[in-house]
């Protein structure tokens, strides 16, 4: 079978390395005699949204180029429940399984491990209530307070959105990250990227031309 390998350690100096958690899934991959195709390392927090190695592995997966993904512990992987739901969508899409190395019972591969993924769904749906209660309560107090509501003009851009989708994200995943509305990216989208030429740019050169007799 082939495999990628995930690690992931909070700073990219001297003092901390993926080699320990590198050493423990090369040893587990040989002893299921799987083939690793690449391995992917992110030198980031956890909380960090931006994680080069895990958004290529994530294209990789979906391009077919491996069959499960092994990580020591579910923590080096994923930021929160609801990333890790997310994640998993991704994954099953594209038929590439999941497996924690030193936490076994954190796999797709069993029906335990199926059982705990589905506990995880739960939570993760529990997380998403949570946040949009919190997030209902706190606009109402907003209101009550007389704030005015709605995201600033200067809202994300069209090329912070491309970015996010070439780096192979869904439209969620990308509203999540930015911390906007799913209709807020679309709309980024929609209205962003190159302008063709303005009809005013056009009259203003027939006009010249016109002056001056000539057609250039």
């Amino acid at each position: 079978m082939k495999v990628a390998l995930y690690a992931r350690v909070s700073k990219s100096d001297d003092s901390q390395t993926n080699e320990n958690q590198l050493l423990r899934l090369r040893e587990y991959a040989e002893a299921e005699d799987c083939q690793v195709v690449e391995e992917y390392q992110d030198f980031a927090s956890g909380a960090d949204p931006n994680r080069p190695a895990l958004e290529k592995m994530l294209r990789d997966a979906r391009g077919h180029r491996f069959a499960l993904i092994l990580v020591v512990r579910l923590d080096r992987i994923a930021r929160s429940m609801v990333n890790f739901h997310d994640m998993l969508k991704t994954l099953e899409q594209a038929h590439v399984r999941f497996h924690c190395v030193d936490q076994p019972e954190i796999s797709t591969g069993s029906s335990t491990g199926k059982l705990v993924m589905g506990i995880l769904g739960y939570v993760a749906q529990f997380e998403r209530d949570l946040i949009r209660d919190r997030t209902k309560a706190g606009l109402y107090r907003a209101r009550a307070q007389g704030k005015v509501l709605g995201r600033p003009k200067t809202g994300i851009t069209w090329g912070e959105v491309v970015k996010y989708r070439e780096s192979g994200r869904s439209l969620d995943m990308i509203a999540q990250d930015l911390g906007v509305s799913v209709s807020t990216v679309r709309r980024a989208l929609k209205n962003g990227g190159p302008k063709p030429a303005l009809k005013s740019d056009k009259i203003s050169s027939r006009s010249e031309t016109d002056d001056f007799g000539t057609r250039k």
